[in-house]
């Protein structure tokens, strides 16, 4: 399984974004396009931290708030991820109406809360019936199912968005990873192919699909498919140098610039293939210690 050529682009979009935010740090779209992009390299800390500056910087871009409920529900701060899919709704020019001036006490538990924006999202999708029903809002509905464990209406909810947007591979990384969620490997894995299909560079889809390997007991898949997305960021440090953190309060990389996440799941590989040597060179970060087993 070889790394498509095409690959180096995230790491390089993820170096100028860097480089553009430091020379126009009030630029909010900068900052949300780069934390999209780091969504993608499997960086959630430091996709949250540029989210976050993206949104004290524009408060109203309903993108970043849509964005960044998706890294508070991956990282499992439900409320935080409550929050702000709560903003996202409360700041959109078509269904801000349907919020109240003050949120009901009841938002302070969060069953209740997530019950509340539920209906608000429920009653969004109603205010468009037919065709033209607004796909933002079913993702909203499946991240907001997601949170809540009901994988089966997150499935449904990702799918119907990407009925009106077939060429968005982070709505297939998505549906994927909620596929896996309720045992639909098979299916998760031609979703997150599909994701690469679109994107080769795409280093959460590689990622979900190594853990979907791994739930099928394709071990030696799932190692390559941790060792493309490893040489990915690695090949971003080597072009350029190990980039800034995204904002104050980033949580910053390591110093091979590799995921630690991804290096776990490529170590319980290793264990599983009889690997012990290669499981202790993950513990080093030794990329170069795969190759004569491994294509990548």
């Amino acid at each position: 399984m070889l790394a498509n050529p095409e690959a180096a682009s995230l790491g390089d979009a993820i170096m100028a974004m860097e480089s553009a935010a430091v020379q126009t740090p009030q630029d909010a779209g900068l900052w949300l396009q780069l934390g999209l992009k780091q969504q993608e390299n499997e960086q959630e800390h430091a996709a949250i931290a540029a989210l976050r500056k993206a949104i004290a910087l524009e408060p109203d871009s309903l993108d970043a708030h849509l964005a960044l409920a998706v890294s508070y529900t991956n990282e499992g701060y439900q409320m935080d991820a409550y929050d702000e899919l709560h903003e996202w709704i409360a700041r959109h020019g078509r269904y801000k109406e349907l919020v109240p001036e003050s949120a009901p006490e009841s938002m302070a538990d969060g069953n209740r809360r997530k019950a509340y924006i539920q209906d608000l999202y429920l009653r969004a999708a109603r205010m468009t019936p037919g065709q033209d029903w607004d796909p933002d809002v079913q993702v909203a509905l499946g991240v907001l199912f997601n949170i809540s464990g009901e994988y089966d209406k997150a499935v449904d909810c990702f799918k119907a968005a990407l009925s009106k947007r077939p060429d968005d591979y982070i709505l297939w990384n998505r549906l994927g990873a909620t596929q896996a969620h309720v045992g639909q490997n098979k299916d998760a894995t031609a979703a997150y192919f599909r994701a690469l299909e679109l994107h080769p560079s795409f280093i959460r889809a590689r990622y979900n699909m190594s853990l979907a390997s791994t739930n099928m007991g394709q071990h030696r898949e799932a190692a390559e498919n941790c060792l493309i997305a490893l040489a990915l960021q690695q090949r971003e440090v080597q072009a350029g140098g190990q980039p800034a953190a995204a904002a104050p309060g980033a949580r910053a990389l390591p110093a091979s610039g590799m995921s630690a996440t991804i290096w776990n799941a490529l170590q319980l590989s290793m264990y599983m293939l009889g690997e012990p040597k290669l499981a202790e060179a993950c513990e080093r970060q030794d990329l170069d210690a795969f190759r004569a087993k491994f294509d990548f």
